[in-house]
């Protein structure tokens, strides 16, 4: 995924209101405990995930993120 170019602190507030977005939609339909089963997985998926290099919009494997 390529990020918009945004400099510095700017592509930080990007990432987080992007993140928040999708956890909040994600969350819709889901009951308090599949919430907090759910952000905690997001929050594992995000300590794992290694900075991309400059050219690479390949570095997250999203397959951890679907069901199958």
């Amino acid at each position: 995924m390529i990020l918009p170019r945004v400099a510095g602190e700017g592509k930080g507030e990007f990432v987080e209101q992007m993140v928040a977005i999708l956890v909040q939609q994600g969350c819709v339909g889901l009951s308090e405990e599949e919430i907090k089963k759910f952000k905690a997985k997001i929050v594992a998926i995000v300590k794992k995930a290694q900075p991309a290099e400059a050219s690479d919009t390949t570095n997250m494997d999203m397959s951890s993120m679907t069901k199958g």
